[in-house]
């Protein structure tokens, strides 16, 4: 026997297409924003037509059926897929579910557990989504719409990696250590520094040593040299300069240098040309 459709009024509505049963479903789900549990069953010009509990008939715009719609939402019909009631409304007779809602809740819940979690000092993985080098550095997306901003000057300890960081790739996947959490932003600074090679130096096996390097930046008080071997820069002295030297190295240029100093907990490293 079939039961009688009942006018029952939600939010001023009188909707008469409801069962009393399915009304109290609609009401109460409209109120409390819990998900319901909804069978795909067609797919219609605009969106998906689906089942609630009770027999309940519903729309899912396109719009609303994820954060980030199909393009082809065919292969939806025959699923079940988790789903707030936004909406009730006699004219035309529908109930209007989203699963986008559904979608964008889990992940809030899941960015503040995340947010929550993560140090100063944590490394993590990420990917890199933007790469202007008009900006002062990269972003880089962490997961569950978490970002961290990754400054020129924390790209490398080299001038290659300083200089160069634009080239890479969006979509590359980026190793990088939290340095800062800005709680009023709701992103992090990072640094892809995530192993310090000045923490293995040992001035005295350095000291004395030649090696090949490239000067990475001419300054008024010398030229800084990458050392590959250290995996660091040094700086000569322009004291250190042979002063019959008449026109000092420019950026590129190859060099034989040798370690005169090394100060690990300062980061500085002395070089003089051989």
């Amino acid at each position: 026997m079939r039961q009688k459709h009942h006018c029952r009024t939600i939010a001023g509505m009188a909707l008469s297409f409801l069962t009393p049963l399915q009304s109290v479903f609609v009401e109460h789900h409209l109120n409390t924003g819990e998900h319901a549990l909804a069978d795909v069953h067609a797919c219609v010009k605009g969106g998906l037509r689906v089942r609630l509990p009770h027999g309940i008939e519903a729309f899912m715009p396109h719009r609303l059926t994820a954060m980030q719609p199909m393009v082809k939402l065919d292969s939806l019909v025959g699923t079940q897929m988790k789903v707030r009631v936004i909406k009730a409304h006699a004219r035309p007779a529908d109930v209007i579910v989203s699963h986008r809602s559904v979608e964008e809740l889990e992940l809030g819940e899941r960015r503040a557990k995340r947010w929550k979690a993560l140090r100063v000092g944590d490394v993590v993985q990420g990917i890199l989504i933007n790469a202007n080098p008009k900006h002062k550095g990269a972003i880089v997306d962490l997961g569950d719409s978490l970002q961290a901003m990754v400054p020129v000057r924390e790209m490398g300890w080299t001038g290659d990696a300083r200089k160069d960081w634009y080239l890479t790739p969006v979509g590359t996947a980026w190793t990088v250590k939290i340095i800062g959490k800005d709680e009023a932003r709701g992103r992090f600074t990072a640094s892809r520094k995530t192993e310090d090679p000045w923490e293995t130096l040992n001035p005295a096996n350095l000291v004395g040593i030649s090696t090949h390097g490239r000067v990475s930046n001419v300054v008024d008080f010398g030229v800084f040299v990458e050392v590959p071997m250290l995996g660091v820069e040094g700086l000569v002295h322009k004291n250190q300069l042979p002063a019959n030297l008449e026109e000092w190295p420019k950026p590129d240029t190859k060099l034989r240098v040798v370690v005169e100093e090394v100060r690990a907990l300062e980061q500085r490293l002395s070089l003089s040309l051989l």
